[in-house]
C-alpha cells in the first residue's frame, strides 16, 4: 500500500508527457495547415488540420477545416465540421454565426436531394449499418436520402442496438446511442451422442455395400468430394478468423481514418469467408449424397442372372451395372 501513491504519480507523469507530445505534434500540423490555407491550397490545409485533430482534438481545428471546405465549395464537408465544432464547443461566442452557416449548407444539401446524419455511440468504433448496409464505424457522418431509415449498431462484446430514425429533408441530425455490455451466454446443453456410420449396425434387411473385409465401401470420387468440401470450409474458417482480427483493429485504431481502413478490410474478409462457406457447404452436401448412394448400393455381382432367395421365396434375380 505504501507504494501505491508513487505508482499513481508515475502514471500521471507519463500521461501528462504523452499529452504534451501529442499537442506539440498537433501544433506542427496546425501551422502547416494555416500556411496552406493562406496560400490557397485548401485541400492541403484540410489534411493538415485533420492530422492535427487526430493528435489533439480541438474545436478550432474543426472550425478551420469547415472554412477550408467552404473554400472548396464542399457543403457536406463544411456542414460536417461546423456541426462538430458546435458539438465540441456548445458555448462558442460565434454560435449564432456558425448556426447560420449550418442552415445554409443544409439548404444546399436539400437542393441535391440528400441530408446529413451523424451517428455517435458510447463506446465508439461500433459498426454502423443503415438499411442493412454497413457504412462505417462510429463516429460516422454521411449524406443519405431523407425519410425513414433502419439503423443497427454492432460492436463485439456489446448487445446490438436496432432502431429507426426519420431524417428531415431540411435539417441534419445527430443520433446518440449508448451500447450495453452483452450478457454472458448460458452454456449450451450437451448434444445427445449419435453413433457414427462406421460403428452403427445396419438395419435388418439393409442394402449396405461391403468390401471383402466386411467394411462399408466408399468410392474414390466420394472421398475426393468430401475432402474438397472440408478444405474449402477450413479456408472459410481461416478468413473468418482474419475478419475477427480486422474487427478488433476497427475497435482499437486511434483515428477515424484508420478505423475506416480496418473496416474495409474486415468487410472484404467477411465477404470472402461467406462465399467460401457457401461453396464448401454445397460441395459437402454433394459428397454426402454420393456417400449415401455408395452405402445404399447393393453388392455387385460378377455374373448376370444369379439365383437369389428373399423373404418371398427363391427366384431368378437379374442385375448388374449397365
Amino acid at each position: 500500500m505504501a507504494h501505491a501513491p508513487e505508482v499513481t504519480a508515475q502514471e500521471s507523469k507519463s500521461t501528462t508527457t504523452a499529452v504534451a507530445e501529442a499537442k506539440s505534434r498537433a501544433t506542427v500540423h496546425f501551422k502547416r495547415g494555416i500556411e496552406a490555407y493562406k496560400g490557397g491550397r485548401y485541400k492541403d490545409a484540410i489534411d493538415s488540420f485533420l492530422d492535427a485533430h487526430r493528435e489533439f482534438p480541438s474545436p478550432t481545428l474543426s472550425f478551420n477545416a469547415a472554412l477550408a471546405y467552404e473554400k472548396l465549395q464542399d457543403s457536406a464537408g463544411a456542414l460536417r465540421f461546423y456541426r462538430e465544432y458546435l458539438r465540441q464547443n456548445d458555448g462558442a461566442q460565434d454560435k449564432t454565426t456558425v448556426q447560420t452557416r449550418i442552415v445554409e449548407h443544409e439548404r444546399r444539401l436539400q437542393e441535391r436531394g440528400v441530408q446529413q446524419v451523424t451517428v455517435l455511440s458510447v463506446p465508439e468504433a461500433a459498426t454502423v449499418i443503415v438499411n442493412d448496409q454497413p457504412v462505417g464505424v462510429t463516429p460516422w457522418t454521411g449524406e443519405i436520402f431523407p425519410g425513414r431509415h433502419a439503423l443497427r449498431l454492432r460492436r463485439e462484446g456489446y448487445t446490438d442496438v436496432t432502431q429507426e430514425f426519420e431524417l428531415p429533408a431540411h435539417k441534419a441530425i445527430d443520433i446518440n446511442v449508448r451500447l450495453e455490455l452483452a450478457q454472458a451466454a448460458a452454456p449450451a446443453p450437451a448434444a445427445a451422442e449419435t453413433p457414427s456410420p462406421a460403428t452403427s449396425a445396419p438395419a435388418a434387411g439393409g442394402n449396405v455395400r461391403m468390401d471383402e473385409k466386411g467394411l462399408a465401401k466408399v468410392t474414390l470420387p466420394t472421398w475426393i468430394t468430401l475432402g474438397a468440401g472440408a478444405a474449402i470450409l477450413g479456408t472459410a474458417g481461416a478468413f473468418e478468423l482474419m475478419r475477427r482480427s480486422a474487427e478488433d483493429d476497427v475497435q482499437n485504431e486511434r483515428t477515424q481514418v484508420d478505423r475506416h481502413d480496418a473496416f474495409d478490410k474486415m468487410e472484404s474478409r467477411q465477404t470472402t469467408s461467406r462465399v467460401l462457406a457457401g461453396v464448401g457447404a454445397a460441395v459437402v452436401v454433394t459428397g454426402g449424397v454420393l456417400l449415401y448412394f455408395d452405402l445404399s448400393r447393393k453388392t455387385e455381382t460378377a455374373a448376370w442372372g444369379r439365383a437369389a432367395c428373399t423373404q418371398l421365396g427363391c427366384g431368378a434375380e437379374f442385375g448388374g451395372q449397365f
